[in-house]
């Protein structure tokens, strides 16, 4: 069937992007999705523009890898008219760490969006297991699961988090920050944020500092590093002996230096995370239908003003930019 999409002719820019009609084939054990919301993601941006270090298929490309939407079919456990939340990364489900619900690090896998056609079009055939019904949430919670909410879930999961501990999140007003920042405080821990935005006062936090004026003295059981190497060797500086850090981006840089000596002297641990399993997608979904978490849209976008809806991307502030295709 023909849908409409933002289709990239080849990868490189906004010039060789354009929303036209695009054609989509039912594959076995998919279901028609009619997108609601699909966010834009420093993924998104970045593999518009040829700075992504993941191989592109198919080309041309629909771009869009976290988004939520309505079956428009029934399966054996979604129904036509839910709500379902798309989990954004391919796995074949046979390999060993498949086999082990580790789907975000399938040996075959990769990146819905990216390795595969993404949702910034009107409508897709996405397999059922990648599927989660979400009917209980509100649209711009459900919308920003995929990417932000799951990422923040698992990179705290990573470090065993025990209630009553404390966490520092740097980039807490980043979407996966605002994520972060949320579950620890739905975990019941203790929270502190770095960054300039004010308007974090709202969500709950134990403290709030700009980058460059965290104390000295704080010190925590757990960091959550999304920022890179620029601050990196300063996310040690604040662990408690025996210190958990979590690592999963690198906007101002992948490379730094560290002190191994500091490392094993205080038995800290350094543990990578990339998205997250089917069973953190579920548990997620089941933490956010008990607690009344909150996600700022700063800007929305018919999906025919999807390069404005980029542009905005580079200087919003104070929340997500979404695309919120037609529903015709």
């Amino acid at each position: 069937m023909k849908t409409e999409a933002a289709v990239l002719s080849k990868i490189g820019g906004l010039e060789y992007l354009s929303v036209r009609e695009h054609q989509i084939e039912k594959e076995p054990d998919t279901i028609l999705v009619r997108i609601l919301q699909a966010g834009v993601n420093p993924v998104d941006y970045n593999l518009i523009n040829g700075n992504i270090i993941y191989s592109i298929n198919p080309v041309p490309h629909v771009p869009g890898s976290e988004a939520v939407g309505i079956a428009e079919e029934s399966g054996r456990n979604v129904r036509k008219g839910d709500k379902v939340i798309i989990y954004p990364r391919l796995f074949d489900g046979t390999c060993v760490n498949c086999e082990k619900g580790m789907e975000e690090i399938c040996f075959k896998g990769g990146l819905f969006g990216v390795n595969s056609n993404g949702a910034y079009s009107t409508r897709l055939y996405v397999k059922e297991s990648n599927l989660f019904v979400a009917n209980q949430l509100d649209t711009d919670i459900a919308g920003s699961m995929p990417v932000g909410g799951l990422t923040a879930y698992h990179a705290l999961m990573r470090m065993n988090p025990g209630e009553g501990e404390s966490v520092l999140v740097y980039g807490a007003s980043g979407n996966t920050g605002i994520w972060a920042v949320q579950i620890a405080k739905a975990l019941g821990l203790k929270v502190f944020g770095v960054s300039g935005k004010k308007w974090l006062s709202g969500y709950g936090l134990d403290g709030i500092y700009p980058i460059d004026s965290i104390p000295a003295d704080l010190k925590v059981d757990m960091v959550i590093n999304s920022l890179g190497s620029e601050v990196f060797e300063d996310s040690f500086s604040h662990m408690m002996k025996g210190g958990r850090i979590t690592t999963f981006g690198v906007y101002t840089g992948k490379k730094t230096q560290l002190d191994i000596s500091a490392i094993y002297s205080n038995e800290f641990s350094v543990i990578g995370s990339t998205g997250g399993s089917r069973s953190d997608m579920a548990g997620l979904i089941a933490m956010a239908s008990k607690n009344r978490f909150k996600m700022p849209v700063e800007k929305r976008f018919d999906l025919k003003r999807i390069k404005e809806a980029l542009e905005a991307f580079k200087k919003k502030s104070t929340g997500r930019i979404v695309i919120e295709p037609s529903q015709a």
